[in-house]
């Protein structure tokens, strides 16, 4: 429609503070895995959708594996890869 208004300037900037605050909290060895993130957003007539990927054992560096999964507020810096 003529009186749509163009998100894309403002979904583009969240897209790289979203991507900024996540590389931000991700855990730093190589920085491999801050490197690796990205975000991306788009949207339809009724709803914005971001999208972010990142190197497949950062959800294992956030939360552990199986019997060894971090529990519990003894977590200092817990990365977030869903904000």
């Amino acid at each position: 429609m003529a009186n749509d208004i163009d998100l894309t300037s403002a979904i583009n900037m969240a897209a790289r503070l979203i991507a900024a605050n996540l590389r931000r909290q991700a855990p730093v060895a190589t920085g491999a895995l801050q490197r690796s993130i990205r975000v991306s957003g788009s949207y339809t007539g009724d709803s914005i959708q971001f999208r972010y990927n990142y190197l497949y054992y950062g959800k294992f560096v956030d939360k552990g594996t199986g019997p060894y999964r971090v529990r519990g507020k003894g977590r200092t810096a817990q990365w977030n890869p869903s904000p």
